[in-house]
């Protein structure tokens, strides 16, 4: 505008300039009192008018474009036909329409998106959480889950769970949703724990190794592939209480090491009784007898035993949770017994049946 003083008027007064090393940027002239119209295909009719724009910069001093500018070469030279990007964006698009109107090239098409927003309805940040490819695919979220989850997101669907590539089909921009939405985290590991469910075994084994290349865990994946059927028998319990392969990670972990590692809690809380020697003692004597090594079979010895009273059913689930696992949250008593089998299941009961005696024998100096 010419009342603008760091407007270059005319090459004439450019020229003296530029010898006496003065630096300068290249504006785009807002043409006067006209509207900006475009229909968005999703928010609809959209109007601007000029007025509310001052001329703008769309070659820095430095020589290189505005990002207004770099975008509209950059989309006309892709023979970009659509323009989807978030609703943040809409300012920038009269400014870019009047730029390929002054180009005289073909306006693409625009949708502007509502934004993912935080749990403080701010738009979505790291201070947030977490929001990168690379923490998701680390903490072992599937992509299908993923995908999913960021499908839902500002898109009215009839069903929570689904297979996105099939989804897709239906996919219409009528059925977006013009208001922002929070992105959910605990949604989406909701999401993913129902879809690691209901992955087929075999598939599940396959994911899982490659989450331990991923995440380099490759002395976990020694013991993990040693008995393909004894694994196959952890995942299928252990899937049903975690939501991430991470979590699965960590929750099968006592079925793949030598012995129990131990949880202070489970020490203090149960090795320490006096009731503790007698009940593990008859565990493994029942155990040893034992010719049923079904859910069913585990769930009878365990339960004969707890009738003998030697303490509480509740402590006696735990003591022999405990025994064999070190910890006091597991799968079901029962299918955890069941999948160690009766030599893990009696060897892990010796060694805590040695830590109780050792306890005993501390408390009796």
């Amino acid at each position: 505008k010419a009342d603008d003083p760091k407007t270059v008027i005319s090459t004439s007064t450019e020229r003296p300039q530029l010898k006496e090393g003065y630096t300068f940027t290249v504006k785009f002239k807002i043409p006067d009192a006209s509207d900006i119209t475009f229909k968005d295909l999703l928010k609809g009719e959209m109007s601007f008018s000029s007025d509310a724009f001052d001329d703008f910069v769309i070659i820095k001093s430095n020589g290189f474009p505005t990002y207004n500018f770099a975008v509209v070469v950059d989309d006309h030279m892709m023979e970009i036909t659509h323009v989807l990007r978030g609703e943040d964006h809409l300012s920038n698009t009269p400014k870019q329409i009047m730029i390929y109107e002054a180009l005289g090239w073909e306006t693409p098409q625009f949708m502007h998106i509502p934004l993912i927003l935080g749990h403080d309805r701010s738009p979505l940040s790291k201070r947030h959480g977490h929001t990168s490819v690379e923490h998701f695919r680390r903490e072992g979220y599937l992509s299908k889950a993923l995908m999913n989850y960021l499908a839902l997101l500002g898109w009215s669907v009839d069903q929570e769970i689904f297979d996105y590539v099939e989804k897709l089909k239906d996919f219409s921009p009528a059925s977006i949703s013009n208001k922002a939405v929070i992105f959910d985290y605990e949604k989406l590991e909701w999401i993913n724990g129902k879809h690691l469910r209901m992955l087929d075994i075999d598939e599940l084994v396959s994911q899982f190794e490659l989450w331990f290349r991923y995440t380099g865990k490759t002395d976990f994946m020694e013991a993990f592939v040693e008995d393909a059927q004894y694994t196959r028998e952890v995942l299928k319990i252990c899937r049903e209480k975690v939501n991430t392969l991470s979590q699965l990670y960590d929750f099968s972990m006592p079925f793949f090491t030598e012995e129990p590692e131990y949880d202070a809690s489970y020490v203090n809380k149960y090795l320490t009784k006096e009731w503790s020697l007698e009940l593990i003692s008859e565990a493994m004597r029942r155990f040893e007898d034992n010719s049923d090594w079904s859910v069913e079979g585990v769930e009878k010895v365990i339960r004969d035993l707890a009738e003998l009273k030697i303490t509480s059913k509740k402590n006696t689930f735990q003591t022999l949770r405990g025994g064999v696992t070190g910890r006091l949250v597991t799968p079901g008593l029962f299918e955890t017994i069941a999948v160690l089998g009766r030599e893990r299941t009696l060897e892990r009961l010796e060694i805590t049946l040695q830590l109780a005696e050792s306890l005993r024998d501390d408390e009796e100096e």
